[in-house]
């Protein structure tokens, strides 16, 4: 929280004017606590319809430790999720994505083959989630990527199915991918 006041000089009168002091709380509105991603209800300041919701709200920061609960038996999420660096994430505020077996799948292209990324996220768990690709037929397709400078992540008890892909000659896929896949295309 910091506190500002206005002073105004008036250089035709020599006086000056000091406003009231006011007061702007920098940390309010970022998330800490439990939230849930379910599909099946409205959103709300609690619950997240989409991963990439989820994935929106972390981008303006935490204040403590976040943990989401994918409700069971919602999904599948069909979409391409990329979660980015979260200020304020740390060894002390982690952010824990439980996916109770629920799907995200996706198809992909060349320019964005991840289902989900993390970009730059650090502290970031993701547990006990299905990440299926599509039907693809270009080939290019990441169940998960850790990209840029993402440190202290993980993937637990997740299961990354690419079998849907037909690869023809010179196409990438992966199930898990370390680093920059513009690189490898």
């Amino acid at each position: 929280n910091t506190q500002f006041r206005l002073r105004t000089i008036c250089s035709f009168s020599s006086g000056q004017s000091v406003s009231n002091t006011i007061t702007v709380n920098t940390g309010a509105g970022l998330l800490s606590g439990m939230y849930t991603i379910n599909n099946n209800s409205p959103s709300t300041v609690t619950n997240f319809t989409s991963f990439t919701a989820a994935a929106a709200a972390l981008s303006c920061g935490i204040s403590g430790p976040v943990t989401f609960n994918v409700a069971p038996g919602s999904g599948p999420y069909e979409e391409q999720v990329k979660f980015p660096e979260v200020p304020g994430s740390s060894l002390v505020n982690k952010i824990r994505l439980n996916g109770n077996g629920a799907e995200i799948r996706s198809q992909t292209s060349m320019a964005e083959p991840g289902i989900i990324t993390l970009e730059g996220t650090d502290y970031m768990t993701i547990d006990s989630l299905m990440v299926r690709s599509l039907g693809n037929s270009n080939g290019y397709c990441i169940g998960v990527t850790f990209r840029d400078t993402s440190r202290y992540d993980s993937l637990t008890h997740c299961f990354i199915d690419m079998s849907s892909l037909q690869l023809p000659g010179g196409n990438f896929s992966a199930g898990i991918s370390l680093g920059s896949y513009n690189n490898m295309i």
